[in-house]
């Protein structure tokens, strides 16, 4: 015997069980037709959509017919909306589905059992049960994962849309993300939502998560302030966050601090020590970029 879930609870509470029968049919794409004058056939555009699926399934109850079947037909009626819908016989996934009928109700001798039909009105989506499985990243001290983080979810030959992971850090008053340096990971310093700036042929923007970007062409030598007067606590400390093909012939960072100014060619190469500091992103002439991303942060 096969069993159904609907709205988290499972029929064989009210003694109800259903036969396997069913096929499970996949949806229809939606699709517009257009009669041409004087053509043969349609002219037929994809809207990208797909139709919602109706399955049945041919239950039966097997004691308490009039009572089960009028508790199960009252809890079925009470969602005016899609709910959760799980069956043994595809336990890896669910779907959402309304309730669209209850037919074709048979009864046994005495009332004591019966059979009927469900249909469910059931969209187009089926759900793996495995992506709401909570999974943990250890993370060693020095270590790193890319933010955002994309999984693929890989069926057959097709590639489902991408599943992205954005973390976005909780930060101090000082815009950076715990733990400090010396313990795990990178403390990225706050430059989200910078404004947009164009310097030398080269524009300059930031994103909600503090990432800096850089398009176009430098005509001359130039710079752009990424961050003032943020304070370090005491302690050691080293800059990075530098793209790719970073170095003082073409890109580089620069910290200022009480009139000293520390220029770093690429990532980890200077020393720092607590103090307030000012972070600028230097370009030289004829530097090509093409939105290239900077993350500039301090461990």
């Amino acid at each position: 015997m096969r069993t159904l879930t609907y709205a988290g609870k499972d029929f064989s509470e009210f003694s109800c069980w259903w036969d396997g029968s069913q096929v499970f049919e996949k949806p229809a794409k939606i699709a517009q037709n257009y009669q041409i004058p004087f053509r043969n056939g349609d002219l037929i555009r994809s809207t990208e959509a797909f139709e919602n699926v109706p399955i049945r399934f041919n239950c039966f109850i097997k004691e308490n017919y009039e009572e089960n079947y009028s508790e199960l037909v009252n809890f079925l009626n009470s969602f005016d909306t899609y709910q959760r819908l799980e069956t043994s016989a595809e336990p890896s996934i669910y779907r959402m589905a309304f309730l669209h009928a209850v037919i074709e109700p048979e009864t046994g001798q005495f009332l004591k059992d019966g059979q009927f039909t469900i249909v469910f009105d059931c969209m187009p989506q089926e759900w793996l049960k495995s992506g709401e499985e909570e999974f943990s990243i250890d993370m060693q001290t020095n270590s790193y994962a890319g933010n955002p983080v994309t999984y693929e979810d890989v069926f057959g030959d097709s590639v489902v849309d991408s599943l992205m992971v954005e973390f976005e850090p909780q930060q101090d008053l000082h815009g950076y993300d715990y733990p400090w340096a010396g313990g795990a990971g990178k403390n990225k310093i706050d430059c989200a939502m910078l404004a947009t700036v164009t310097n030398k042929g080269v524009t300059m923007y930031s994103d909600q998560y503090g990432r800096v970007y850089l398009d176009g062409t430098a005509t001359a030598d130039g710079s752009f302030t990424l961050a003032t007067n943020f304070v370090l606590p005491s302690g050691s400390y080293y800059l990075n966050g530098l793209a790719d093909g970073a170095g003082f012939d073409s890109f580089y960072y620069s910290m200022s601090s009480g009139g000293a100014i520390i220029a770093y060619g690429s990532n980890d190469e200077t020393q720092l020590n607590g103090g307030t500091y000012s972070l600028y992103l230097n370009f030289v002439s004829g530097q090509v970029f093409n939105n290239t991303v900077f993350a500039p942060m301090i461990r």
